[in-house]
C-alpha cells in the first residue's frame, strides 16, 4: 500500500463509522493520529485500541463540530497535543 510512517492525521468523527475506519486505515499505514469527536468515553476506547494494535501513540482531542468555538480550537490544540 504506501507508509505513513512519520505523517500525522487529524480524523474527525473518528469515534465511529467512516471516521473510525480511516483512522483504522492511516494507523495500519504507520500515522501517528490525533483522533476527534463529541464522545470522550468512545474515543478514549478506539485510541487505547489503536495503540495496542499498531503501537503508536494516538492522542484523543474532544470537539463537538457543532460548536463553532470547539472546531476554532481543533486544529491548535492537535498542534499543541502533538508538537
Amino acid at each position: 500500500m504506501f507508509d505513513l510512517t512519520g505523517m500525522t492525521a487529524l480524523i474527525t468523527g473518528a469515534s465511529g463509522g467512516i471516521g473510525s475506519s480511516i483512522a483504522r486505515a492511516l494507523a495500519e499505514q504507520g500515522a501517528r493520529l490525533a483522533l476527534s469527536g463529541s464522545n470522550p468515553a468512545k474515543l478514549r476506547a478506539f485510541r487505547e485500541e489503536l495503540n495496542d494494535e499498531f503501537g503508536h501513540d494516538h492522542v484523543e482531542i474532544t470537539c463537538d463540530l457543532s460548536n463553532t468555538t470547539q472546531v476554532e480550537e481543533l486544529v491548535p490544540a492537535t498542534i499543541d497535543t502533538l508538537g
